[in-house]
């Protein structure tokens, strides 16, 4: 298969290297940490969703929507700056479905990272 038809991937990687302009350890870094971290700001997305508590909803998708943002990530960031909103507004009854459009993206995107990380020959460091 050819790069041509590689699908896109999930975050702007020119982007996202154009922030750390010579400092690659701290790209690494932002890399490892939201590989480690994503399971955590999932599940508090979840819990909030499950618990039906909106505000818990609006603060845990705004701390992944921000994280998100690190990567340019516009897929996976439009969909949770949606589920936000939807705990901003208190009209959660729908977020469900919106957390199961999100879920492939961010699988994508921890697979994309990963292949990223390994283009470059660089690891996470082991816990």
């Amino acid at each position: 298969m050819t790069d041509q038809n590689l699908p896109p991937l999930s975050f702007d990687q020119k982007a996202f290297l154009s922030n750390f302009q010579g400092m690659e350890d701290l790209a690494e870094q932002t890399i490892c940490s939201f590989l480690t971290t994503l399971p955590q700001l999932v599940f508090a997305v979840e819990s909030a969703i499950q618990n039906q508590n909106p505000k818990e909803l609006e603060l845990s998708a705004h701390t992944l929507k921000g994280v998100l943002s690190n990567f340019f990530a516009e897929p996976s960031r439009l969909l949770a700056w949606k589920l936000e909103k939807m705990g901003h507004d208190q009209l959660i009854q729908d977020a469900s479905q919106v957390l199961l459009e999100l879920s492939p993206e961010l699988t994508r995107l921890f697979e994309d990272l990963k292949f990223f990380m390994n283009g470059r020959k660089l690891e996470c460091p082991k816990k």
